[in-house]
């Protein structure tokens, strides 16, 4: 269970269609340690990031959800159900994959 989330900056383009988005997570299950995962959306069809100088103010008081429908991956802060409404997320990425990296602190 994680216990707390920071949606770290950058995320950052490796192409039009390649994105990159770092989190850091508190993880109850290994005593409440710091865990970094960096997630990595290639052959993104849509997107709408934060600025950089709003990422610090992103409530992730919810979490996040990670949906795989119709062969799509997409990414959104908050809870929510379908494709269709993670479009109301204030960041979401729709991308046709999702790689991830776990790392420490």
């Amino acid at each position: 269970m994680l216990l707390a989330m920071k949606l770290f900056m950058p995320s950052y383009l490796i192409s039009p269609t390649n994105i990159v988005l770092s989190l850091a997570a508190q993880d109850k299950a290994r005593d409440n340690d710091w865990i970094t995962i960096e997630l990595e959306f290639s052959d993104v069809s849509d997107a709408k990031l934060l600025d950089k100088n709003k990422f610090t103010y992103a409530d992730m008081s919810d979490g996040i959800t990670i949906l795989d429908e119709v062969g799509l991956m997409a990414f959104g802060i908050s809870k929510y159900k379908d494709i269709s409404s993670i479009k109301e997320s204030t960041l979401y990425i729709i991308a046709k994959s999702i790689k991830y990296n776990e790392s420490g602190f």
